[in-house]
């Protein structure tokens, strides 16, 4: 039994490399292609790793780059944002969103409620705070127990003081968690990724009536119901619901 678990041990790691290597040779084939200037295929390339690692900031960072060295603008804004969300504190993309919001208009800038420091603490996610929250929750009652038990003073102090530093980075804790998953819901919008996008009335395709509100190419909208084969209906971040063709914005 011992032999069959280290021969699989053994194999599973001397298999490791491997799994990597798919991934590896196409970012090595994308960053190729775009130190050629053949931006259309490094973002082919990006787009077909990113399917196998939907989770890698690094892909859709360097797709970013692709796409606003393309002048694909609104794109590269929407590869910035998702490499923000699952890495909040990469200033690097902060201030490419802010470049290519310019270069979509010049009086257009992106702002972010959240400093430096908390971008750091939600980069641990709202799950880390959450079991710190736990785990400081039980050490700030048994050190509450272990001071009631106590006789001595001076040891009855230290185990108050344990318990109160325990009950702050509890309350700290808390904070964070609550934070970062208010600031985890708030990345659950689209990005407008085609120029000047018609807005409709109706979900349906056999009705043309279109509406007079035009969207702009990066701005943000929050998906209200997704539709794949017709149209989607969106809201705007001003509260305005309309309805747009597949594929002119993205999660």
């Amino acid at each position: 039994m011992k032999f069959s678990i280290a021969l699989i041990s053994i194999l599973f790691i001397s298999l490791q490399p491997a799994f990597g290597t798919e991934t590896d040779r196409q970012i090595k084939e994308a960053k190729q292609a775009y130190s050629k200037k053949n931006f259309s295929i490094s973002i082919d390339i990006y787009n077909n790793a990113i399917q196998s690692e939907k989770n890698n900031p690094s892909l859709y960072f360097n797709l970013g780059l692709s796409y606003k060295a393309d002048k694909q603008f609104a794109k590269a804004i929407w590869a910035f944002e998702k490499t923000l969300k699952l890495k909040p504190n990469d200033n690097e993309a902060i201030q490419l969103i802010n470049a290519c919001y310019l270069e979509l208009d010049s009086s257009s800038t992106w702002s972010s409620n959240e400093g430096t420091f908390m971008r750091k603490l939600f980069a641990f996610g709202s799950n880390f705070w959450s079991l710190s929250a736990i785990i400081y929750s039980v050490l700030c009652a048994l050190f509450i127990i272990r001071m009631r038990q106590m006789k001595n003073v001076s040891r009855k102090k230290l185990h108050l003081s344990l318990a109160v530093f325990s009950g702050v980075l509890l309350l700290f804790s808390v904070y964070v968690a609550s934070a970062g998953s208010e600031f985890e819901k708030s990345h659950d919008y689209a990005i407008v990724v085609e120029a000047k996008v018609p807005t409709y009335k109706e979900a349906s395709l056999k009705n043309d009536d279109t509406t007079s509100f035009v969207l702009q190419p990066g701005s943000k909208v929050e998906i209200v119901k997704w539709n794949k084969s017709g149209r989607s209906a969106i809201k705007t971040l001003e509260g305005k619901q309309v309805y747009v063709g597949s594929g002119v914005a993205r999660i």
